[in-house]
């Protein structure tokens, strides 16, 4: 790999690494313990943001991850694209054991 960039995890929970080849133009925008967004430029005219997600485990704070994306949204005129751990489920259905879930995407 050309370059790297890494945040570490807290506890036993998040970390996003991010990990790009030669000949690849990846300029880091912005980081914290939860998102790296970054745009990658493929040539002079064609390029696209990347926001690599890891959303709050506690489902009191999730909130704040998806503040944190909309508040990214409003900032971004190239294409877009969101990639990570949510900590959410879209339905009750593809839970399989524990206390079923108040929350859904």
């Amino acid at each position: 790999m050309e370059g790297c960039m890494a945040i570490n995890s807290e506890g036993k929970s998040g970390g996003i690494a991010l990990m790009w080849k030669e000949g690849v133009k990846v300029d880091v925008q912005n980081f914290s313990n939860h998102h790296i967004d970054f745009l990658v430029t493929f040539d002079e005219n064609d390029a696209i943001w990347f926001t690599g997600f890891y959303g709050q485990a506690d489902p009191n704070l999730r909130n704040q991850s998806r503040d944190m994306l909309r508040r990214v949204k409003r900032t971004i005129k190239e294409g877009w694209i969101v990639g990570g751990d949510f900590n959410t489920i879209i339905k009750n259905a593809e839970k399989e054991g524990g206390v079923e879930s108040r929350e859904n995407l």
